[in-house]
């Protein structure tokens, strides 16, 4: 019997027990105008100047403050300072709405051809899409439904975010912090993340989730720079810490001694694919998607 965590997930995917979570690092590899932001640490920063320019009066204290804990790694403190300037009426405030659609909103991916080079940036969603997985993100933008024609359910919709998780609607993404275009859905600073742990619907379906199948985490790095992931590890440390299930992270291999050293108390098992470029060769030639 083998142990290595490569061939348990390969045992996992051809059984179809696995669920994908993608990160940001998917939308990076995906968006075919990658100016915008599409990392926290950019969509933070664009979420900076964004409350400068829009809210009344610019306020350098504060521009010190935010860019301080920015630059110190301290994303979920920057991110709470700029949803409370944004949204001082609540998460569905009008700046709030505003600056998603304004920033995440204009992320734009190519539906993938195979037969078409110029699409070739959308090859990691479609190779992820081909694993037959369910597949959730944490992220805010819709590249994955532009990719392959998917619907999307947000954790707002629980009986449809529950049915995507558990892979009874195969043409949906199950959007786990939100999507831009429902500001309330959007998960962003901590207040937001308490609204999300309470939610029943969504703990019980990320529950069947994480005591059935396996997780695949994709794009999350070492979760150094993913806050969400950061809160995923916390959900899984606690809420199913009597499960015996082992999940996975794939991860560069530039990074994956200080993965393993970061997860060595976590049910995830890091797993390096190569350098930069080598994710969906990875997926597409070591991960066998089921029959």
């Amino acid at each position: 019997m083998t142990y290595a965590p490569l061939d348990r997930l390969k045992k996992k995917s051809a059984k179809r027990e696995i669920v994908v979570i993608a990160g940001t690092g998917v939308s990076a590899a995906t968006v075919t105008n990658p100016a915008l932001p599409t990392t926290w640490p950019r969509l933070l920063d664009d979420g900076i100047d964004f409350c400068l320019a829009r809210t009344v009066p610019p306020d350098p204290q504060w521009e010190s403050r935010v860019r301080d804990a920015l630059a110190a790694g301290e994303l979920m403190t920057a991110a709470h300072m700029i949803d409370e300037r944004l949204c001082p009426q609540g998460p569905s405030s009008r700046l709030r709405r505003m600056w998603l659609q304004e920033s995440v909103g204009t992320l734009r991916a190519d539906p993938f051809d195979p037969a078409d080079p110029s699409t070739h940036a959308s090859r990691l969603v479609n190779t992820i899409w081909e694993l037959k997985a369910p597949v959730l993100t944490t992220n805010y933008d819709t590249l994955i439904r532009q990719v392959i024609n998917a619907e999307i359910a947000t954790w707002m919709n629980p009986d449809a975010f529950r049915r995507a998780a558990l892979g009874e609607l195969p043409r949906t993404v199950g959007h786990l912090h939100g999507v831009w275009m429902d500001t309330e859905s959007v998960i962003l600073d901590p207040f937001d993340y308490g609204r999300l742990s309470t939610h029943k619907p969504t703990a019980a379906a990320l529950e069947q989730v994480a005591y059935g199948p396996s997780i695949l985490f994709v794009g999350v790095g070492g979760g150094i720079a993913d806050p969400t992931f950061g809160a995923l590890r916390r959900w899984l440390q606690t809420t199913v810490e009597w499960s015996t299930n082992a999940h996975y992270l794939l991860v560069a291999d530039t990074e994956l001694a200080q993965a393993r050293d970061e997860l060595r108390n976590d049910p995830i098992e890091p797993i390096g694919f190569g350098g930069h470029g080598d994710l969906e060769p990875f997926i597409r030639t070591e991960i066998p998607a089921p029959p």
